[in-house]
């Protein structure tokens, strides 16, 4: 019939994801000696993720964050390197206090007995009086410029601050990853839901030009007085349901497009995202137990080994604020109440600097002991994520291989019901057929092809979900934890 060739023209330019990757990848027995290898992601799907990762603002705050770590490692590194500084002062100053010197009140009693002494002699003496002497404390010009050139000998401190800023890079860097991953996955599940709905408003579409038809033969026949009015009214009634049906899809399938554009970082109107042709191969459960799961971890387990290295250095740092640490100084310049160079005005000193914490009363204990508890913590989350993280990827593969079950059985389902039709439409035709049958026949046909669209769909989401549970999904390298750099 006709509707044949009506769904045909109008489904297949809808279905779009990557079941036929999906099942090439997980099939091939080429790749039998590594297990199941896995074919390079669709272009137009792969730049939609590129897209979102590009364009989504959360993932814009925490690169961010990683680059406010890595500049806090470049700092940490810097406090190994030594220093060279300028200073320069001058100083005009009036009043303030002075130093009293009283020579006059030390000296003249002695010279006036000297000019007694002497007076009759042929050589008197004829010392004058000396009136006491009073300095001011402040210069009243002064000056002074140096270079000062200082670094760090030993310093167990700034070695651990640095294996702390690493670790917070590392963190950066796996929660980075861990975001970009949830967004991957959500950007192909929201575009696989759209596809569905998509095919969904052109498989109700379909089935309501053929419902049309079906009731204009009908009410003609009605006209004619080959039939009763039930027919037409019956054939009405089917028409109106297939219309509701396809005001709530096409509802569905516009607000699938607004979430998809909110992933994309795209404005939330109605922006048209063009959707690929797609065929689905039918799978054998036991090609997806046989897919080996990847050996990278979890970023989630990258991120939380980050953090536990940051309180082992943490712990160090407590450590060695009890220990000794030695730095050095050089300093040169010139001083006086004028500027110039030479004897009187030049300077230079260079010193040596021990610094030990000889005593705390136990506030380096107190911090290292709640550090170790707060690793013990993160220890036992860890080992809990492992368990939970394995069960996630069995039970993801279980879902796969049950999802790729019900796609051949609702092929299955949708080849009896095709059949079904066409053995129906000839009986109508030919008058040997009930209304009631033939509607029901188009009907379990509508609902077959429907239920093949949702099993397909819902393959390729289970897929998605998989390779995310197992971090198989090959992220660009921008994204990536370990493409990363820690400056080293």
């Amino acid at each position: 019939m006709y509707k044949q060739w009506i769904l045909d023209s109008i489904q297949k330019p809808v279905l779009r994801c990557r079941a036929l990757f999906i099942c090439l990848a997980l099939a091939s027995h080429a790749c039998s000696e590594n297990g199941v290898a896995n074919e390079p992601m669709p272009a137009s799907m792969r730049a939609l993720v590129l897209e979102s990762l590009q364009n989504n603002t959360a993932l814009h705050a925490r690169e961010f964050d990683l680059q406010s770590a890595q500049n806090a490692l470049i700092a940490a590194r810097a406090a190994l390197r030594p220093t060279l500084a300028l200073s320069a002062r001058y100083t005009r100053s009036d009043g303030g206090r002075t130093i009293e010197f009283p020579i006059g009140d030390a000296l003249n009693p002695a010279y006036q007995t000297l000019n007694r002494l002497t007076a009759g002699s042929a050589q008197p003496s004829a010392f004058s009086t000396i009136n006491n002497q009073q300095f001011s404390l402040l210069r009243a010009r002064e000056q002074e410029s140096r270079l000062q050139f200082q670094g760090v000998l030993y310093s167990p401190e700034v070695q651990a601050a640095i294996d702390a800023a690493k670790a917070s890079v590392l963190q950066k860097q796996a929660a980075k990853e861990v975001f970009a991953r949830t967004l991957a996955r959500d950007v192909q599940l929201a575009y696989y839901q759209l596809a569905q709905s998509d095919a969904g408003v052109k498989t109700l579409a379909a089935s309501k030009i053929v419902l049309k038809e079906n009731l204009r033969v009908n009410d003609a026949l009605f006209q004619s007085g080959s039939a009763t009015r039930d027919r037409p009214l019956r054939a009405q009634a089917e028409l109106l349901g297939i219309e509701d049906r396809l005001l709530s899809a096409t509802a569905a399938r516009r607000n699938a497009r607004r979430y998809l554009n909110f992933l994309l970082g795209r404005p939330l109107a109605d922006r048209d995202i063009r959707l690929s042709a797609l065929r689905v191969e039918v799978l054998e459960p036991g090609d997806i137990a046989r897919a080996p799961l990847p050996q990278k971890p979890r970023p989630e387990l990258s991120e939380l080994q980050a953090n536990i290295a940051a309180l082992t250095a943490s712990d160090a740092q407590q450590r060695a604020r009890l220990k000794p640490s030695v730095s050095y100084a050089v300093d040169g310049g010139i001083q006086g109440q004028n500027y110039g160079f030479g004897s009187g005005k030049n300077f230079a000193t260079a010193s040596v600097v021990l610094n030990w914490r000889l005593l705390d009363f136990g506030q380096s204990r107190a911090r290292r002991s709640a550090i170790a508890e707060q690793t013990k913590s993160l220890q036992a989350v860890m080992s809990n994520l492992r368990s939970a993280f394995e069960l996630a990827s069995l039970q993801a593969r279980a879902e796969l291989k049950s999802a790729v079950s019900r796609t051949s059985t609702a092929q299955a389902r949708l080849d009896a019901a095709q059949e079904s039709y066409r053995i129906s439409a000839k009986k109508r035709d030919a008058g040997a057929l009930p209304q009631v049958e033939y509607l029901d026949s188009e009907r379990a046909q509508t609902e077959a092809r429907l239920a093949l669209d949702a099993a397909r769909f819902e393959q390729a989401r289970r897929y998605v979900e998989w390779e995310f549970a197992t971090a198989g999904f090959a992220l660009p390298s921008a994204w990536a934890a370990d493409s990363a750099t820690t400056g080293q």
